[in-house]
């Protein structure tokens, strides 16, 4: 894998720029992609020359692929040999994916583009996550002697280029939220997850892509790393919220333990987070107006709304009501929380399992026994449910049965209400 070239070109937009990098293939096969971040033109002048950011947001895909990879710029010396590091810790993670070489020449001096005094910066998306590390990091705090001053927030990660509309919708929300807070909003967008994942579209067989799950399960720290990176000159520091805690040992793509990996000499890329529980953050959280009228926890339609009926926006809502608070959130329609009907939602992933877990621990110390108890029914039943999967699925495969294994799918295995 060679990354050949890295160029800044006017966007679409007249006010607005794009860092972009053309990367070619060892196969012989795979089409060459162009892949570009845009951002304000403003910040042209302090974007990186540097192959720092391209180092953190390829390495992913090259030891995905299997390729050595090349870089066509300088890169710092602390990255590489943290990105060394950072393969051996998701071989140990996925055996089958071994470190690859990295080509590249070291940084010999920094330029200094900037002559403004440093700032830190967080990457931002209107979750329980990102609220917290902004509000815990905010000025007067006694978490950090350097408040977060600008919010990074990624158009192309969560919700795809091609949705316009929910961008415009939750850009909105996010700038409103960013003014209460006094904070300045920096969006970036960028086609690297529409470049180097599987659309579910009819793919090229020939070409190899992520899958969706792979996004949080090994690449999205590396990518949300890269975007900090692009201005290195400017933020000495990027905070990436932690959506683990240090005693949840989840091979993951944000996980505390690789994250700090990839900071450079310059800027230190720090998770943050880590020591609270989605419980206590989004408690943390609750009273804040910014957060009332802008949380976005839900990516189940890849859009600006919250749903309110798959597993996120339950945890979220059921956490809220526990701490009294969720009639002040007119991001959820409060009517569809009912605990009645929790039972009939399918618990699958582990992690899902975890914050349900932790949500009956609060709920009890809160006095909501009937929300504990709802909750224990829900991951009770789901567990008898989960027992039975094989076969439903042999079912679903048979030339007669599979109108069968496909009603019962639709009743046992709803993952949204």
């Amino acid at each position: 894998m060679h990354l050949r070239s890295i160029d800044i070109t006017a966007a679409p937009q007249p006010d607005r720029v794009r860092l972009v990098g053309e990367l070619a293939y060892d196969d012989g096969t795979t089409a060459p992609d162009s892949i570009w971040f845009e951002f304000p033109q403003e910040y042209s002048n302090f974007a990186t020359h540097s192959s720092d950011p391209w180092l953190a947001c390829l390495l992913p895909y090259a030891v995905y692929r299997g390729e050595n990879l090349r870089l066509c710029r300088p890169v710092d010396a602390t990255l590489l040999e943290n990105a060394l590091e950072l393969m051996h810790v998701w071989h140990r993670w996925y055996p089958r994916r071994s470190p690859v070489r990295i080509e590249a020449e070291l940084i010999a001096e920094r330029p200094t583009a900037c002559s403004a005094p440093r700032k830190t910066s967080a990457l931002f998306s209107g979750g329980v996550d990102s609220f917290f590390t902004v509000l815990r990091h905010d000025v007067g705090s006694v978490v950090s002697s350097s408040p977060v001053s600008d919010l990074l927030y990624v158009w192309g990660f969560d919700i795809p280029l091609s949705n316009a509309a929910s961008f415009r919708g939750l850009h909105t929300r996010l700038r409103s939220a960013s003014e209460r807070l006094g904070k300045h909003l920096v969006v970036i967008a960028t086609n690297l997850r529409e470049c180097l994942e599987d659309s579910g579209s009819p793919p090229d067989k020939r070409r190899i892509r992520f899958r969706k799950r792979d996004w949080g399960c090994f690449y999205q720290g590396c990518a949300l790393a890269a975007v900090g990176l692009l201005f290195e000159s400017v933020y000495s520091r990027v905070l990436i919220a932690s959506d683990l805690t240090y005693d949840e040992f989840l091979s993951w793509g944000c996980h505390p333990l690789t994250v700090p990996l990839l900071s450079t000499s310059e800027t230190r890329i720090s998770p943050d987070g880590a020591g609270f529980s989605r419980t206590e953050k989004t408690a943390f959280i609750a009273g804040s107006p910014a957060v009332q009228h802008s949380l976005h926890v839900c990516w189940a339609n890849r859009d600006e709304h919250n749903c309110g009926r798959c597993p996120k926006c339950y945890q979220t809502m059921l956490t809220l009501e526990a701490a009294g608070k969720l009639s002040a959130f007119d991001v959820f329609d409060s009517k569809r929380l009912n605990l009645g009907e929790l039972k009939r939602l399918f618990v699958n992933e582990s992690y899902d399992y975890m914050y349900f877990e932790q949500i009956v621990e609060f709920a009890s110390q809160s006095g909501r026994e009937d929300i504990a108890k709802a909750i224990r029914d829900c991951l009770v039943t789901s567990r008898g449910k989960a027992r039975f999967r094989p076969l439903v699925n042999w079912l679903s495969a048979q030339r007669v049965l599979w109108r069968v294994g496909k009603a019962i799918r639709q009743t046992w295995y709803a993952e949204r209400l």
